[in-house]
């Protein structure tokens, strides 16, 4: 495998590896011929992903093109990746790519439409509430 200068970039310093503070939506994929694993956690507000993060196990290749796509779709909204497809977040990696390395690269695309498609509920989310303490909690 010949992997571009971007993804080994983003592999060794990678964007956003790591959980998301108060994450509202949550998704994951596995590739399990060569075991990438990729979760994703977003924060969604009116319609705009404000953070994206990945974690997770890989390849090279998985991670790195993780890492990319968490940077190209932070800022944008939700409508504008609908159009998205798992060959463009494909060709974001920059790379002639053989059928397997093409599964590696798009295991995080599959974790982050799971994860668009997949809202947590309130207390899931860990984030701040104005909600008082729940039944089962000590005083």
């Amino acid at each position: 495998m010949s992997l571009s200068q971007q993804i080994f970039d983003h592999y060794e310093d990678p964007f956003h590896q790591g959980p998301c503070d108060y994450p509202t939506h949550r998704g994951a994929a596995e590739h399990a011929a060569c075991g990438d694993r990729i979760s994703v956690e977003l924060r969604i507000a009116k319609g705009t992903i404000e953070e994206a993060w990945f974690d997770g196990e890989g390849c090279q290749l998985a991670l790195g093109a993780a890492s990319l796509l968490m940077e190209h779709i932070e800022g944008q909204s939700i409508d504008a990746l609908g159009d998205l497809t798992h060959k463009d977040a494909a060709a974001l990696c920059q790379m002639k790519m053989t059928k397997e390395e093409a599964d590696c690269s798009q295991v995080v695309y599959q974790a982050l439409m799971t994860a668009i498609q997949s809202p947590l509920d309130e207390l899931e989310s860990d984030g701040p509430t104005l909600a008082g303490p729940h039944l089962g909690d000590e005083c």
